[in-house]
């Protein structure tokens, strides 16, 4: 495998914010000589295509694009310098949220790149099949505590 670009999406969280975590993902890539761009993705609220429930959680009605959704070529996600690989880093990802509207802004930035996206987070409880719905390749449960974790993700996730 050649030298990737990687760009990593942060959802700011409890998990995601430890100093800990943003520097394996950090390692598992750039150990093997991948260059990766670490970005703090805090969205505004959900776009139109979302419904917000009173406990503040929300759901996808659609899975595809809004119409009046438009490629930037000022964005970096759609020039030359688009990356290979996106990575959402959230705390967990579960059924019920499916990540939620955080995700499915991540996921259309990866469109917008043609760039395979994959998640990690401290807990994964998502089936294959609801990630692809999701705009996701692949989802990984991982420790910060356990290096090894990380760099099997890095090394061996191909698409």
């Amino acid at each position: 495998m050649g030298q990737m670009r990687v760009s990593v999406m942060v959802r700011p969280g409890p998990w995601t914010g430890q100093r800990t975590v943003q520097a394996a993902v950090r390692r598992a890539w750039t150990e093997l000589g991948h260059s990766l761009e670490l970005v703090e993705f805090d969205p505004p609220p959900p776009p139109r295509g979302w419904l917000t429930r009173a406990d503040g959680s929300a759901r996808r009605l659609a899975l595809a694009v809004p119409a009046d959704h438009q490629v930037d070529p000022a964005r970096p996600e759609s020039g030359p310098d688009r990356p290979d690989l996106m990575v959402g880093l959230i705390d967990a990802l579960e059924f019920r949220d499916g990540g939620g509207p955080w995700l499915g802004q991540v996921a259309a930035r990866a469109g917008q790149a043609l760039a395979p996206l994959i998640v990690l987070a401290q807990r994964v409880a998502v089936s294959e099949r609801e990630l692809r719905g999701l705009g996701v390749e692949a989802a990984y449960a991982v420790d910060p505590a356990v290096p090894a974790s990380w760099a099997r993700v890095a090394r061996t996730w191909s698409w």
